[in-house]
């Protein structure tokens, strides 16, 4: 499935963990939430997950990236190894 074309955000459920204790909902996208703070309070890890779902956006644009349309977020500066894909 082409990323470009095929527009599976609507029904991913996948959050990224980085090596630095941050939380992506999106790969495309900057948004990260800080999970450090939460490393042995069960309860608040599991509120900050679920808020990092709630945040994952319902489409990545990279069409309209790619076309020079404006965006409805800021596209991430890391690349995929410093996100760890």
């Amino acid at each position: 499935m082409h990323p470009v074309s095929a527009h599976f955000c609507e029904t991913c459920n996948r959050l990224r963990l980085t090596a630095d204790g941050c939380l992506k909902p999106c790969l495309c996208w900057s948004d990260e939430f800080n999970i450090r703070t939460y490393i042995g309070n069960e309860a608040a890890l599991a509120e900050a997950m679920l808020r990092s779902l709630d945040a994952k956006p319902l489409n990545h644009e990279m069409a309209h990236e790619m076309s020079g349309q404006s965006l409805s977020y800021q596209p991430t500066e890391r690349t995929m190894s410093q996100i760890g894909g």
